[in-house]
């Protein structure tokens, strides 16, 4: 069994059983998160994919990380809208009013000025073939004014939470996990212990 340590060079760990049980827990939250995220219609996502984990080992600090796209944080804890500003025409704010409730009012996260960026909006029109559209009325409505208007509703409302890997950590990181985790790390630790000795018999 080999991990990476800070550096991202490969060593032979010391705790060949812990890293057995943290590598089991890996594996289950990577295979909820994914199973997560196909039940809200993101099967096959580029963020599933990127979904991994490994453990770094330091001297005698060993630990577990989980990586994936940088916006996996947005999608997991949702982004909190900023509202529909109204001003004067001097551009002063004169606060916000919403017609409808915040996707997201929790999240860490939130648009503040910047809209979501039209580039990424885009590119999803065109894997989905979204096509300009007809409004209530009838009138026909372009592809280009249709992003802006999903692009400003995404601004104000935000965007909800999917928890696809909170509620699958939650899941696997229970008291038995820890437990599992302490026996591993006592049990590889003895074994450590016992070949210093053993080493320190055949030098003397």
């Amino acid at each position: 069994m080999f991990t990476r340590n800070p550096r991202g060079q490969f060593t032979k760990t010391l705790f060949p059983k812990a890293d057995k049980v943290f590598e089991n827990f890996a594996s289950n939250v990577i295979n909820t998160a994914r199973a997560n995220l196909n039940k809200k219609g993101k099967r096959n996502t580029a963020l599933g994919k990127s979904l991994s984990a490994d453990t770094i080992q330091k001297n005698k600090n060993f630990a577990l990380r989980f990586w994936a796209n940088d916006y996996s944080e947005f999608v997991d804890e949702g982004v909190g809208g900023a509202g529909q500003q109204t001003t004067t025409k001097s551009g002063r704010s004169l606060g916000i009013r919403r017609s409808k409730p915040n996707k997201a009012p929790l999240s860490p996260f939130s648009y503040k000025t910047k809209y979501p960026p039209r580039s990424a909006l885009d590119r999803w029109a065109v894997k989905k073939n979204i096509k300009g559209t007809r409004d209530k009325e009838g009138r026909f409505i372009k592809r280009k004014s249709m992003m802006y208007l999903i692009q400003r509703s995404i601004f104000e409302y935000g965007i909800a939470p999917t928890y696809f890997f909170s509620n699958s950590f939650a899941k696997y990181f229970t008291p038995k996990f820890i437990s599992d985790v302490e026996t591993a790390y006592a049990d590889d630790i003895e074994t450590e212990w016992e070949k210093d000795i053993q080493n320190q018999i055949i030098k003397t």
